[in-house]
């Protein structure tokens, strides 16, 4: 529920993909927007290039989610419940 994955398209091609370099990702400007908005880019990950996959964890760490859950403090469809 924190990311998504996309694969650019441009005249109905795949333009950029997980393939593609992360120059390629940058120079296209799609990062710099991304980011812009808020988003996490996964092609700055340090052990995994992933450039298809864009993020926002709210200030919020999977393991802690997890807690949560395990605490009866998430609905079936991941909302937290406060």
């Amino acid at each position: 529920g924190f990311a998504i994955d996309i694969n650019i398209l441009k005249n109905g091609q795949s333009f950029l993909k997980k393939v593609s370099s992360t120059s390629s990702w940058k120079n296209s400007g799609v990062i710099e927007i991304a980011k812009k908005k808020g988003l996490k880019w996964g092609g700055d990950f340090s052990s995994y290039h992933d450039p298809i996959h864009f993020y926002d964890d709210f200030g919020i760490k999977a393991s802690d989610m997890q807690k949560q859950k395990l605490a009866g403090r998430v609905d079936k469809k991941g909302y937290l419940l406060v």
